[in-house]
């Protein structure tokens, strides 16, 4: 009898003791909030359930970070169940490029899971276009075609997503070349893309003038451009655009559009390892002084300064041609 109740005794003592060690365990666990922690946690306790760990790593914000989050956690816990490596695809923020790399990130993962991952990015690609499409602006498609270039396109939006932003390119476009190449290309638009090109033509820039009346040769405005044009030769100064010193070029990105990212050094990627929210991950961005299009925003390419009327003869003349032309 006083065997039976030391053994009894002792029964009690282990299981307070292994219900003491797993609520330890536990409490450790839920105080982790990095990836490695997690990571050595599981190395430390193998006999500890893959997707009791996991389950935890999920209610943490960010746990993943992105690709190479997920392929590191996936090479430390190798038994995980599909809901769990679903929900992981799911709540780390992922290019639509790296979605379809899914199948190499966890080997071990279902067709069945697999398809699910591949309707998710069919979903998310239309989500963006009726998104660009709601926006209606450049920058709003050209997201969608950067993101989606070269890709598989489940829902043949593509081509019309590149149609629409050589459109909007055209028409918010300040280089009449650009303009009227659209307008040739597409003759159903040339009537609007001429409108457009006859607004960008000024007393002031005789260049732009005279790309209006080479890309508009049949204009009813051919008459007021000519005058235009004529005027903008007083404005015009006998000398280089100082901003540019008349190379036309933009003085920020020297022509190219696009400057540099400085935060990652023009890597796309941090120091860590993540890739740089700045540029997304590019390296580079459009440049701020041109909006991408590379000529000098002072002169707009002309490469002549051009400024306030500083002679006498030149008001004179300026007066003449104006009363002349009324």
């Amino acid at each position: 009898m006083r065997n039976l109740l030391i053994l009894y005794l002792l029964s009690i003592f282990t299981l307070a003791e292994a219900q003491f060690s797993d609520n330890s365990l536990r409490k450790q666990l839920d105080g982790l909030n990095n990836l490695s922690n997690f990571c050595n946690f599981y190395a430390k306790n193998p006999d500890m359930s893959q997707d009791t760990i996991f389950a935890v790593m999920l209610k943490k914000e960010n746990i993943f970070g992105g690709i190479m989050g997920l392929y590191y956690a996936a090479q430390c816990f190798d038994k995980i169940s599909e809901e769990n490596i679903l929900a992981a695809i799911i709540k780390t923020p992922l290019k639509p490029s790296q979605q379809l790399r899914m199948k190499e990130v966890f080997p071990n993962m279902s067709d069945k899971t697999h398809d699910k991952v591949m309707k998710m990015y069919a979903d998310n690609s239309l989500f963006h276009y009726l998104n660009a499409k709601e926006k209606n602006t450049l920058a709003s498609y050209r997201v969608y075609y950067d993101a989606y270039k070269g890709l598989p396109d489940p829902h043949n939006l593509f081509e019309e997503v590149s149609s629409k932003i050589e459109y909007l390119a055209s028409l918010e476009s300040d280089r009449i070349p650009e303009i009227g190449s659209y307008a040739r290309e597409h003759p159903d638009k040339a009537k609007e893309m001429e409108a457009r090109a006859f607004a960008l033509t000024s007393e002031r820039n005789s260049k732009n003038c005279e790309w209006y009346l080479s890309y508009f040769p049949n204009t009813p405005n051919r008459k007021e451009v000519e005058r235009r044009l004529q005027a903008s030769k007083i404005f015009e100064r006998d000398e280089p655009c100082r901003a540019c010193v008349g190379s036309g070029n933009c003085y920020t990105c020297n022509g190219r559009g696009v400057t540099p990212c400085k935060k990652c050094n023009a890597t796309g990627r941090l120091a860590s390892g993540y890739q740089c929210l700045d540029c997304r991950g590019k390296g580079q961005y459009l440049c701020t002084s041109c909006d991408g299009r590379g000529v000098c925003p002072s002169c707009r390419g002309s490469k002549k300064q051009f400024g306030t009327i500083y002679l006498k003869d030149k008001f004179q003349s300026h007066n003449a041609l104006t009363m002349n032309a009324n």
